[in-house]
């Protein structure tokens, strides 16, 4: 009786829908979720409850069928719909600090961008469309100044970050970014815009919603005639300062123009002369992608670089890469970033970049990449141990996301054990150990989430590798490969390539990865090697008194640069990246040309 009432109430207040429909089972499972996001807190079990409630409704025949006329994702029912409900969930100030905790802006923010780009092409022009209705309150509000949008027939929103107005999310025209920029939030007066709401301040001034300014500036700099030229001028002003102060290379170009056309001369250069900044290509590495001093083993004979250039660098290698849209063409930009600023002498700037590149990456990549863009985040913030503590935590937090629990694990592991090593100079020494035992501790929780024990004697990590080895040797030792997600296993004859043993299960042998070349395609390739055949390759280099020399790495034994510790997968990351591959190729096959991966040529 009583939730007869409450339907009959919720019929009244939303008339339109139909509780008989495909959609309204889902609908009802949301209102459970609001209730739950106005009177619960993040973290709350009642919000992560109420979230799974959607998850299963949606993922029910009723839901999915409603999902299905409005979607064509390409991912996985599952994933997808996961992916669909933390983005709904971010569009409340309470629900975006819930998924906060659990997922990095980067990854929401990409997430959010695949689900609005499997809108189907007639519910995204009837989306695109209402903005154009000037009696209508077509755009939703957040309450952190996000745009949101809401998906026809349902009662389900999209909160719109930074990459969702480009070509991996609604790929907006010009007329239709300034149609979005004239409609009308929620709850405005009439004659009230987006546009007015960011000049206002009403919306966040931030990045994502600069993001759909730029789409509406052209090649030439112009925008259409309909938008107000002052609101223009106060909202790009308000961007270009912001993004200037933060080194935020989103954005520039098109503001570069666009001040070019409105006269401001100043803001012009600022931009422009950014943009057209030519970095010669010997200081160029990883095709084009990442700053560099010129190859020399004398760490001295550099030639220091200014904090003005370095600035100047660090912008332009972001907006050359920004403009590629792709995670690794920003990560790319991020660790130019960090190493002008190392060379500028700035080690906190260069932190903050090399911090932002080591999360961005542990969104899509493997341990080896994220830890070493962790360790030099780790450098340069020195003293600053909660710094590395606080990126190490989003850096796991990723990889928790992407189901890499033993990745997760080795995070903590690695901070854990970077706080305890430089306890004995510090004042503060209890509060940082301290530290390190919580991450030990979220370490545990993480192994046991992999399906390991939770007792660090209890893990025999090189045994796993051999009882993987051995359960793949059919398939390795029949010429095929092992394929995980951005990354194979080829083992040629079950042999090590260097020392010549032959893998036996019945040997203790340790046996680890090294990555040996990257396909065209930018999949890693990882060959086993022994522990021995690891030891003779990161040998120091020595003269003939066996004295070790100062700047001088091995050369990699594959590639044209030198060897990096990035380049072995050990332990617990060695064991899952064989638990999350599986034979699908021939070694023929899976044989493209490989090309240097990025990160420098040999010195």
């Amino acid at each position: 009786m009583i939730t007869g009432a409450l339907d009959a109430l919720r019929s009244a207040i939303h008339p339109c829908r139909n509780l008989e429909s495909s959609s309204a089972r889902l609908n009802q499972s949301l209102d459970v979720l609001h209730d739950s996001l106005r009177g619960g807190s993040p973290g709350a079990s009642d919000i992560t409850e109420a979230a799974e409630t959607v998850e299963n409704a949606c993922l029910k025949r009723d839901g999915w069928h409603a999902l299905k006329q409005r979607f064509s994702p390409e991912s996985g029912r599952k994933v997808f719909v996961e992916r669909l409900v933390r983005t709904h969930l971010a569009t409340t100030d309470t629900g975006l600090a819930h998924v906060r905790q659990t997922f990095p802006y980067a990854v929401l923010d990409s997430e959010a961008a695949s689900v609005v780009k499997a809108l189907k092409p007639t519910v995204r022009d009837a989306i695109v469309d209402g903005w154009s209705n000037p009696d209508s309150t077509a755009v939703h509000m957040t309450e952190q100044g996000f745009i949101a949008l809401e998906i026809p027939g349902t009662d389900l929103r999209c909160a719109l970050f930074g990459g969702c107005f480009g070509s991996e999310g609604l790929a907006l025209t010009q007329r239709e970014a300034t149609q979005l920029l004239l409609a009308r939030p929620e709850g405005a007066p009439p004659g009230g815009t987006v546009l007015r709401a960011l000049r206002d301040g009403i919306a966040d001034r931030s990045a994502e919603n600069y993001a759909l300014l730029s789409a509406a500036i052209d090649a030439n700099g112009d925008v259409l005639p309909e938008l107000n030229q002052e609101d223009v001028r106060a909202v790009a002003n308000a961007a270009h300062d912001a993004l200037m102060s933060r080194g935020d290379a989103r954005g520039r170009a098109p503001f570069a123009r666009l001040f070019r056309r409105m006269g401001d001369t100043q803001r012009a250069d600022q931009s422009g002369g950014v943009v057209r900044l030519t970095i010669p290509a010997n200081w160029l590495r990883g095709g084009a992608s990442t700053v560099v001093r010129p190859a020399t083993n004398d760490a001295s004979s550099a030639a220091p670089i200014s904090s003005a250039t370095a600035r100047e660098l660090t912008l332009q290698a972001q907006v050359r890469a920004m403009n590629q849209t792709t995670p690794r063409a920003a990560v790319d930009a991020l660790l130019a970033s960090a190493k002008a600023f190392e060379d500028a002498h700035d080690p906190l700037a260069a932190a903050g970049k090399y911090a932002l590149a080591a999360e961005k990456l542990a969104g899509f990549a493997l341990f080896p990449s994220v830890g070493e863009a962790m360790f030099n985040a780790f450098g340069n913030y020195g003293p600053y141990l909660q710094r590395s503590s606080r990126i190490a935590s989003l850096c796991a937090e990723a990889f928790e996301a992407r189901g890499l629990y033993l990745s997760a694990a080795a995070t903590h592991e690695v901070v854990a054990d970077y706080l305890m090593a430089g306890l004995d100079s510090r004042i503060d020494r209890e509060t940082m150990a301290t530290l390190a035992s919580t991450h030990r501790d979220t370490a545990d929780a993480c192994f046991v989430k992999g399906g390991l024990p939770a007792a660090a004697k209890d893990r025999d990590f090189a045994g796993l590798v051999r009882r993987a080895i051995e359960t793949n040797s059919a398939s390795l030792g029949a010429g095929k490969v092992l394929v995980g997600d951005g990354y194979i296993i080829k083992f040629e004859d079950l042999t090590d390539p260097f020392l010549a043993e032959t893998f036996d299960k019945e040997e203790p042998t340790e046996w680890l990865l090294l990555m040996s070349g990257q396909r065209t395609d930018g999949v890693e390739i990882y060959t086993p090697i022994t522990k021995a055949s690891w030891r003779m390759l990161t040998k120091r280099v020595t003269d003939e008194r066996g004295v070790a020399l100062p700047n001088q790495t091995r050369r990699h034994p594959y590639l044209t640069r030198p060897l990096a510790d990035r380049d072995f997968a050990l332990g617990a990351v060695c064991v899952e990246m064989f638990r999350r591959a599986s034979d699908a190729e021939t070694s023929d096959n899976a044989s493209m040309p490989s090309v240097p991966p990025s990160g420098g040529d040999a010195s």
